[in-house]
């Protein structure tokens, strides 16, 4: 949750779009789509934008084009950065080449210190080192610190001092840098300093090495609509966290992503974004019917993903790995807690379909809830409103904590994901009539949680008269409740990583957990409540030494407060008088998982899945269709008609348990 930040963020991104920037004013637009070409190595920006004339560099080439046309980039390193694109055109690579737009530059000038270390002037950039979404920035450590160095193309880690520099570290020297307004809260403000006057230090001979220092804030803001990005490798560059430094040359450039997409319409599809340091890679902000299609996530220091305000984005067929790899706080931080591979906000009818998030190279088994790991992000975030959109068909593995969660939104569907080795699986709180269809989860600590919200009625916070004094804008012009209600939860098959944790082996003890409450209002939100339909659910366990519960269950009690219990079996569960029979419409109401599966075998003895790994983390080794002959095959209800849809298959053919089509399998 973003509370402040967010409606901060909004009115800011509003402030930015509407307001006179350092741009790029082209021509008028041509009737006649035609190539206008860029070669870093053979061009100038004083040719014509032929091919036997190429401009040198992109913000040449942008500059000249005028809307529909192509540029074209051939081969090459394009060291530019704070390009604004007012006109909807298309920037690709050219066929063949993988040309990078960097925002790091080589100095030419270094100092040797006499003691091993070698310095440039104090004629670099100033970044903010305050500017985070915590409002006190002391506590992120050097995660607050957005600078970059790389070395031969690998990252040195910032150090704190200059005594700590050595090899594989840097250090920036900077003698007035900006600071807060108010200490430790960094929504009061901040004391702007000049944009040049930083020195940064490096432990390695520069005559030696290729030593890149990053130099900008932001590669692109394309404000053009139906432009295309396509082809591109956007790496080493420095977004702050927050919006809303404004830098006395380049204003609030200098921050939210290092692309930032603020138009409809536009595609970007088959690039490359790497080592943004601390803002997103890439932003939406209000781009409705945006495609992302087919690119890659590495590295990034802070969130890779952020979409805003932009309904009927289709984010399909991307790949994410190492996000975070600054290592902000992403625990017991509250409202501070933002990083995720990808978080949506504030939009309706967004397909998120056959993605990857792999985690299997972190170094780090996230089903350990004993493990420190600084790669504990969320995989796919739906938050303050995502409403009638798609989580469809992903592939999630080693994720560091929920692959998916779905945050006080509204009528998604969550079908045919495939989460392996995580630390949570599917976790909805504080939302209301999702259907949740045919998802396979394994060896995931916490394969399901359904929750209630306390907060209600789209409002973030209200005071001791119960009136709202953070009403978030979206949701509540949609009506949302943000409570837990009316979710149908079917065909999924769950299955427990045999880790607990040390000290309480009791939370993470069971498949699929209903947590309720009771809201300021007085509305009492609890399992009765949050599941409309819960059936033709498959639960797996190993052993029950290891994995004792199926189903964690509450009920409003006569009078107030809650009861709960922990059912060691399925027949328990069903049997209960507290689970009732409530059955969503269509769907004959037997009761509550009157056809679930509670499948308890040796993982090298179960017949579920073609291959399950005798071990779990054999990342890779899995097969999770099902077996021949296995429980799963054919028993599973029919679809919903819109879950059948969303995965272009026949509503009224028998379906198996688990994924039904994922981009694991070539889908």
């Amino acid at each position: 949750m973003m509370r402040r930040y967010r409606r901060f963020t909004a009115l800011l991104v509003i402030a930015f779009l509407g307001a006179a920037a350092p741009g790029l004013m082209g021509p008028a637009a041509s009737a006649q789509e035609s190539v206008i070409h860029v070669s870093a190595s053979s061009g100038s920006d004083s040719g014509d934008g032929s091919a036997g004339k190429p401009y040198k560099t992109l913000s040449a080439a942008l500059k000249a084009a005028s809307a529909g046309q192509v540029v074209e980039l051939a081969d090459g390193t394009y060291r530019e950065g704070n390009i604004y694109v007012d006109k909807g055109v298309t920037i690709r690579a050219a066929s063949g080449a993988t040309p990078v737009l960097s925002g790091a530059e080589v100095p030419a000038s270094w100092s040797a210190g006499g003691d091993g270390t070698w310095s440039t002037g104090h004629d670099m950039v100033r970044f903010c080192d305050v500017c985070t979404t915590n409002a006190n920035p002391s506590v992120e450590g050097m995660a607050a610190y957005p600078e970059q160095v790389f070395v031969d193309g690998k990252p040195l880690t910032q150090v704190a001092s200059k005594g700590e520099v050595s090899a594989s570290s840097f250090y920036v020297d900077d003698p007035d840098p900006v600071t807060l307004k108010k200490s430790d809260n960094s929504y009061a403000g901040y004391n702007a300093k000049p944009h040049r006057g930083t020195s940064y230090v490096i432990g390695v001979d520069p005559n030696q090495h290729t030593v890149e220092v990053v130099q900008q804030h932001r590669a692109l803001t394309l404000h053009g609509a139906n432009s295309t990005l396509s082809g591109i490798v956007v790496e080493k560059y420095a977004p702050l966290q927050r919006w809303d430094y404004n830098d006395p040359e380049i204003g609030v450039f200098t921050g939210g992503g290092a692309v930032v997409v603020s138009k409809d319409g536009q595609t970007i599809e088959n690039n490359t974004f790497r080592y943004s340091s601390a803002g997103s890679a890439l932003h939406l902000a209000s781009a409705s019917n945006a495609k992302v299609t087919g690119n890659r996530f590495e590295n990034n220091g802070g969130a890779a993903l952020n979409v805003n305000g932009s309904s009927g984005a289709t984010i399909e067929k991307n790949y994410w790995q190492g996000t975070n790899s600054a290592g902000f706080i992403t625990t017991n931080c509250g409202a501070y807690c933002t990083i995720a591979d990808t978080k949506v906000t504030h939009s309706e009818n967004v397909r998120y379909a056959f993605n990857t998030h792999d985690y299997s190279q972190a170094g780090y088994n996230h089903n350990d809830p004993n493990v420190d790991s600084p790669r504990r992000v969320i995989g796919v975030w739906f938050d303050e409103g995502v409403m009638n959109s798609q989580i469809v068909g992903n592939h999630f593995i080693n994720v560091g904590k929920s692959a998916i969660f779905d945050e006080v939104s509204s009528h998604n569907i969550i079908a045919s994901n495939i989460v392996e080795s995580s630390f949570q699986g599917i976790v909805l709180s504080g939302t209301d009539s999702d259907k949740i269809f045919n998802n396979t989860i394994v060896d995931t600590l916490s394969p399901m949680v359904i929750r209630e919200d306390t907060r209600y009625d789209g409002c973030n916070a209200r005071n001791k008269a119960g009136e709202c004094t953070a009403p978030e804008k979206w949701s509540g012009e949609h009506g949302l409740t943000w409570n837990a209600t009316d979710n149908q939860i079917y065909n999924n098959v769950l299955t427990k990583s045999a880790n607990s944790k040390e000290g309480d082996p009791w939370r993470y003890s069971m498949l699929l957990r209903f947590a309720g409450g009771v809201n300021g209002d007085g509305t009492a939100v609890y399992g009765p409540e949050e599941a409309q339909g819960l059936d033709y659910n498959t639960y797996y366990r190993t052993s029950k030494d290891t994995e004792w519960f199926t189903i964690h269950w509450q009920w409003a009690k006569d009078g107030g407060g809650a009861g709960a219990f922990n059912a060691p079996t399925l027949a328990e569960f069903t049997s209960h008088p507290q689970v009732g029979t409530d059955s969503a419409p269509g769907r004959e109401a037997k009761g509550r998982e009157a056809h679930g599966q509670d499948i308890v075998t040796p993982r090298t003895e179960q017949k579920l899945f073609v291959n399950l790994p005798g071990q779990e983390n054999q990342f890779g080794a899995s097969d999770l269709h099902p077996a021949p002959g296995s429980p799963l095959e054919k028993s599973g209800t029919t679809l919903d008609p819109e879950v059948a849809e969303s995965l272009d298959l026949n509503a009224n053919a028998p379906v198996n348990r688990g994924a039904l089509v994922n981009v694991a399998w070539g889908d």
